[in-house]
């Protein structure tokens, strides 16, 4: 978010467009005001982020529900760093009025910035799945029987390192908010490109 950076320090990982998501969860949840650390879980329960008992008994709930399996494949980039992502679903379990969203993000770990001011000025924060680009891939109408695909075109910069990036994916009910797949997580290692799945 970048509603801190008014205070004589801007956050490098700061978008304005992290802002208004935030912005459209407090609306969802009928919070009167953003707030952080912000922890959402499943699109369906907010609480503040320093509660590990409450984050983890979310998380252990939410591993419970039946989610819907997600594919990608990440074509070798071209000269320019752009690389074509491709996404798929299969069948998709939901009401057909519900129109589920796909969403794309890419984030980068093992990040660090040194606060220059507020709260934690003076230190020097380490950063894990810093979210560098968000891409709603698509749409599609959970009947049941349909598949999604879809694709996107991914610009990394050079300045990321490859071995810390992840790109995963997500559908979300737009109705509800719930999310109705298990991400799927793709990352660069030194040897290629591996899969796995957020839910192991």
């Amino acid at each position: 978010m970048d509603y801190w950076n008014q205070q004589g320090w801007v956050d490098p990982f700061s978008s304005a467009e992290w802002t208004l998501r935030q912005q459209q969860y407090i609306s969802r949840f009928k919070e009167k005001s953003v707030y952080a650390p912000q922890m959402i879980v499943d699109g369906q329960r907010q609480f503040v982020g320093n509660q590990a008992p409450e984050a983890e008994a979310a998380i252990r709930d939410a591993a419970r529900e039946q989610k819907v399996e997600v594919m990608i494949n990440a074509e070798p980039q071209s000269a320019d760093g752009t690389e074509r992502v491709s996404v798929r679903i299969g069948k998709l379990e939901s009401d057909a009025n519900h129109t589920l969203e796909v969403w794309l993000a890419l984030t980068e770990a093992n990040l660090e910035s040194s606060v220059k001011s507020g709260e934690n000025s003076g230190r020097r924060l380490r950063h894990t799945a810093v979210l560098r680009l968000l891409h709603k891939v698509g749409s599609a109408t959970g009947d049941g029987g349909t598949s999604f695909t879809g694709t996107a075109q991914v610009k990394f910069k050079s300045a990321w390192r490859p071995e810390n990036l992840r790109l995963v994916v997500s559908l979300q009910d737009k109705k509800t908010w719930r999310i109705q797949a298990w991400p799927l997580n793709l990352f660069r290692g030194r040897q290629g490109l591996l899969f796995r799945t957020l839910r192991e």
